[in-house]
């Protein structure tokens, strides 16, 4: 129920004025999520960040399916062959 029909329900005497309440509280909820995902998100790419500016880090994807040693067996050998141009 938005605000507004809350209040006006509540003026008719139709609601509690805990209706009215609730109405504003879930008003408010609406920004904090916005903000909770936004940090959730800068957070993660921080992270993504941090690990691409790390050679040597792996992915903790990579590492539970095993990969981790077949890719940075790879990327050593590219450095390697980059080295030499």
């Amino acid at each position: 129920m938005s605000v507004e029909a809350a209040i006006a329900s509540y003026e008719l005497r139709k609601v509690p004025f805990v209706s009215v309440l609730e109405a504003l509280y879930a008003l408010l909820q609406r920004p904090l999520r916005l903000v909770r995902v936004l940090a959730g998100h800068a957070s993660t790419r921080a992270a993504w960040k941090r690990r691409a500016s790390d050679p040597g880090a792996t992915s903790p994807l990579l590492r539970r399916s095993g990969m981790a040693t077949t890719v940075q067996a790879r990327a050593g050998s590219d450095v390697g062959r980059m080295g030499n141009r």
